[in-house]
């Protein structure tokens, strides 16, 4: 019975593109999708009898508090982690393409017509 149940999940999950999210940390950035927000993750909801929930109580970036499921939150990467990426990337501009356009030469049918 237990194989089925097992079966029948995976192939469930398969079908639907169920997977895992890895857990939230408390002051992780995410980007909230249904909000269209970046937040911070202040803590992960506890109920009695479950040993965690799928919701998370996240501040955004006005003040307001709002409670989600893992489903609408992806991590974002941390603040330093940005300003690294910027400083390594100032150095590597990339050059001016203009001079490569491609030259257009009138269609050689045109050349009859008046």
């Amino acid at each position: 019975m237990k194989i089925a149940k097992e079966i029948q999940k995976r192939n469930y999950d398969k079908r639907h593109g169920a997977k895992e999210h890895k857990e939230l940390e408390k002051d992780d950035r995410v980007w909230i999708t249904n909000e269209k927000k970046e937040g911070i993750v202040k803590r992960q909801r506890i109920r009695k009898g479950r040993q965690r929930t799928r919701s998370y109580l996240v501040e955004t970036e006005n003040g307001n508090d709002i409670k989600r499921n893992r489903y609408h939150l992806k991590k974002l990467p941390d603040k330093d982690m940005d300003s690294r990426i910027e400083t390594e990337n100032k150095g590597t501009e990339e050059p001016n393409n203009q001079a490569r356009k491609r030259k257009r030469e009138r269609p050689t049918y045109l050349n009859d017509y008046c």
